[in-house]
């Protein structure tokens, strides 16, 4: 199963296997857990982000959560301690996690004109 990201502006599309998509989505959790990303929205219902249900994030969320995606990048020590124990807490591959991949998605936000999950 993967995941469809679709931009509401339509010219803009990411995609993410299951396996690259739910630790991306954990991420962008806990980076906006505690931020005002999370009024209006219902990212605290985690299964938003992680079915293929068409759950839409507005522009302006998708604007915030790049900001907070490019903050959390350069936090060397949130990165180095997520690689490290995330694929341990799932019983996942080490490899399953790309910070590219993290960028690629903040980059997609970013130029997306907010977007739904499929």
């Amino acid at each position: 199963m993967g995941f469809d990201i679709l931009g509401l502006n339509e010219e803009n599309y990411f995609r993410n296997t299951s396996c690259w998509w739910i630790p991306l989505w954990d991420i962008c959790y806990d980076v906006s857990k505690d931020s005002e990303f999370n009024e209006g929205i219902n990212l605290n219902d985690y299964n938003g982000g992680t079915g293929n249900n068409g759950y839409t994030i507005t522009e302006e969320k998708a604007i915030e959560l790049n900001e907070l995606l490019l903050e959390w990048i350069k936090d060397e020590e949130k990165v180095a301690k997520f690689i490290k124990e995330y694929p341990t807490k799932y019983g996942l591959k080490p490899d399953i996690f790309n910070l590219e991949n993290v960028k690629d998605f903040a980059d997609f936000c970013l130029k997306s004109g907010g977007f739904e999950i499929h």
